[in-house]
């Protein structure tokens, strides 16, 4: 699907329900793409190829397709982190930014970065324009990771301001990173990492819980 509800480029996914049923229902975890926009329905298509199944709303029948809304939900996360390398001791420097460096797409597709739901990110030259604490010092990479701090679950880039903090693409926004497992994401545990292209990157020193 895509944010006008047209299934253009869907992801297919295709789950073995083998021996389901209403006394032992299975589940099926899926990343929310991090262009979905929160708080609005998208579509889901389901096409059965074998005995109808049952749920609150309907009953798809065996080479029928139903289609549900699914409201979508992603995570709002407020980093504040700073690179020792433009670091002064209170801001970081954004000579970068000034230098006209720091690109309007970020790098870390285009240096071998893989991304889980995210990638390819894009801000604005008025952005990018902006002096000051709020200005862009650099392009980071946001981790969302597994309560063991091993498996990247969700990843995007966003944008490290002057001061330190850590914004989306609009350079003010908190950063909006896929939901993990949209049904589970409240109460759980998981790290938080920061990557950079040229500095160390830093992971929480214990999990946490995202809501």
């Amino acid at each position: 699907y895509n944010n006008n509800g047209v299934f253009e480029n869907a992801t297919e996914l295709v789950m073995d329900v083998t021996g389901a049923s209403s006394a032992a229902p299975f589940t099926s975890n899926v990343i929310i793409p991090n262009n979905a926009v929160t708080d609005t329905y998208l579509r889901m298509r389901v096409f059965t190829n074998i005995q109808a199944f049952t749920d609150a709303c309907t009953d798809p029948i065996i080479g029928q397709a139903e289609d549900y809304a699914v409201l979508i939900k992603s995570l709002s996360i407020a980093p504040k982190v700073f690179l020792q390398g433009p670091f002064n001791g209170i801001t970081m420097s954004d000579d970068l930014r000034a230098a006209g460096l720091v690109p309007t797409t970020e790098p870390y597709s285009g240096i071998g970065y893989s991304f889980v739901a995210g990638g390819g990110e894009t801000t604005t030259a008025a952005v990018l324009a902006v002096t000051g604490t709020k200005a862009v010092v650099d392009w980071v990479v946001v981790e969302i990771r597994d309560v063991a701090g091993t498996t990247v679950l969700s990843s995007r880039s966003a944008l490290l301001l002057a001061d330190g903090t850590v914004v989306d693409t609009d350079g003010t926004s908190a950063v909006k990173i896929a939901a993990i497992v949209p049904s589970a994401v409240v109460g759980q545990n998981y790290h938080m990492a920061i990557r950079h292209r040229n500095h160390l990157g830093v992971m929480t020193a214990i999990p946490v819980a995202l809501d």
